[in-house]
């Protein structure tokens, strides 16, 4: 069920997205994707353009109702991903075949940060709201022979 924290009200604004991978990013938060300052405190107060709903207990203060904030609104910095496969068949006698074959997995090695949903970078009552802390597998190598006859 999704909560206040998760739909907070937006006040306006244009929301600055950031690269995670450059070095520009929000001050003084690393690996940012947009300003989640104040993530993690009972409103959210010092955040330019969100407010987290529900921080009281009547619903003057908001308990009860999710923000103007839709879901799914952020999609992520994205992925940039290259798999090689390369093989080669050698012919040993006539019914005889070696195939040698390396598969490469993420072969440039860019970095494949994880889905926000699952880093809180979503939830304003995260401290870790707009940062992104996890990411997907490294370049994984796979080297295989096969003999066949």
């Amino acid at each position: 069920m999704p909560t206040s924290a998760q739909h907070p009200d937006f006040l306006g604004g244009a929301i600055q997205l950031y690269d995670p991978r450059s070095v520009t990013s929000v001050p003084g938060r690393a690996n940012a994707y947009f300003d989640g300052t104040g993530g993690g405190s009972a409103s959210g107060a010092p955040n330019p353009y969100f407010r987290r709903v529900g921080a009281g207990n009547t619903a003057a203060l908001g308990a009860g109702r999710l923000g103007s904030f839709g879901r799914n609104v952020f999609a992520g910095p994205g992925f940039q991903n290259w798999d090689l496969d390369v093989f080669k068949h050698f012919q040993i006698i006539e019914r005889q075949v070696l195939e040698l074959r390396g598969e490469f997995l993420n072969a440039f090695n860019h970095t494949q940060f994880d889905a926000i949903n699952s880093t809180n970078i979503g939830n304003i009552g995260s401290p870790n709201f707009g940062i992104i802390s996890a990411t997907r597998d490294p370049r994984i190598i796979q080297i295989a022979a096969r003999y066949t006859f």
